[in-house]
């Protein structure tokens, strides 16, 4: 409710509707002066901002710390003081891709140019020569040279590539038979594949419009995965696809946050030197298996053997829809570079 002023006149500005009270009876439009001041609408803002923190910070702590809890009180129809399923994943969603492309793309490497690459491997090349001449011990000197033949290469590539090379002309026309032959939808295909073992500038450009399709490629599985939880508990009568579907949706929205939360720790603790990959993966993996488990006790409310079986079951299901939502995503990224 409004702290406005309510009209005098009794009939509804929205829809001409008699009121009998402050809101209309047909529309729900709240019987208020037209002509607010600047102080009303700004504490207008705070309230609805305010009550929407308050919505959005209770729906995050049942949501991070108690599984399951939200789709089962969304299913008893107690939904006032929570989110709504749809705006928290659209929320969730939005945070999730847009921090993680801010982010890495602050901490980006910049492109060197073609004169600065050079002389990068030409410096190398003098400080591997500086080696060779003052070394004395035959193993040391056989990886020297080894080292001195692989910066050559990296020179004779670079060469290559800043003439437009032969390979680029080569694969042009190999494509453009294939266009031809096989449809320019395969000709693309085939082109992005060959692109992942081009230069860095092509791998790269191919690689961020990949990561751009995932979020598509995401909101394409969630109902795929909400049907296999139709199809694993099919005999419970009390649940309908849109009960697994919000239940998959709250699922999905737990997963961005713990993915963005531990892909964050891992690049704070490699800018102190600290290298914790594989066991930031492996909790990351533990704690997602753990949230989903106890979710569906929770939420189907079936016994610890019945639960785990139909986890085996999903956690399979999930890792093959996983691969295709990340083919889907590179064959769109593929056929949009």
């Amino acid at each position: 409710m409004s702290h406005l002023k309510e009209r005098e006149e009794k009939v509804c500005l929205n829809c001409n509707a008699a009121i009998y009270g402050r809101f209309c009876h047909v529309c729900g439009q709240e019987n208020l002066e037209p002509h607010e001041s600047f102080w009303h609408l700004v504490t207008h803002f705070l309230f609805d901002l305010i009550h929407f923190d308050g919505k959005f910070f209770s729906t995050l702590k049942y949501l991070l710390f108690k599984p399951g809890y939200l789709p089962a009180e969304h299913l008893r129809g107690r939904r006032a003081d929570y989110l709504h399923p749809i705006r928290l994943y659209i929320f969730t969603s939005a945070f999730f891709f847009l921090i993680m492309f801010s982010f890495y793309g602050e901490h980006k490497n910049p492109k060197k140019t073609y004169k600065e690459k050079v002389e990068s491997i030409h410096h190398l090349l003098q400080s591997e020569n500086k080696k060779l001449g003052l070394s004395k011990d035959s193993n040391d000197i056989i990886v020297i040279r080894q080292s001195i033949l692989k910066y050559q290469n990296k020179l004779e590539i670079l060469k290559i590539d800043s003439n437009y090379s032969n390979v680029d002309i080569e694969n042009e026309i190999v494509f453009q038979g294939n266009n031809e032959n096989d449809g320019g939808v395969i000709g693309k295909f085939k082109k992005a594949i060959v692109t992942l073992g081009k230069n860095d500038e092509e791998k790269e450009k191919l690689m961020e419009s990949f990561s751009h399709a995932i979020p598509k490629a995401l909101f394409i599985i969630l109902p795929f995965y909400a049907l296999i939880l139709l199809l694993i508990y099919i005999r419970n009568k009390k649940f309908n696809y849109v009960n697994h579907l919000l239940f998959s949706i709250y699922l999905f929205c737990f997963t961005l946050i713990l993915v963005l939360f531990a892909t964050c720790l891992n690049s704070l603790l490699k800018t102190i030197k600290i290298d914790f990959t594989g066991a930031i993966v492996l909790i990351t993996l533990g704690c997602a298996m753990l949230y989903t488990y106890k979710g569906l006790r929770k939420f189907y409310e079936q016994g610890r053997l019945k639960t785990i079986l139909k986890f085996f079951i999903l956690s399979l299901s999930c890792f093959l829809l996983a691969f295709l939502a990340m083919f889907i995503a590179f064959s769109f990224s593929a056929l949009t570079i």
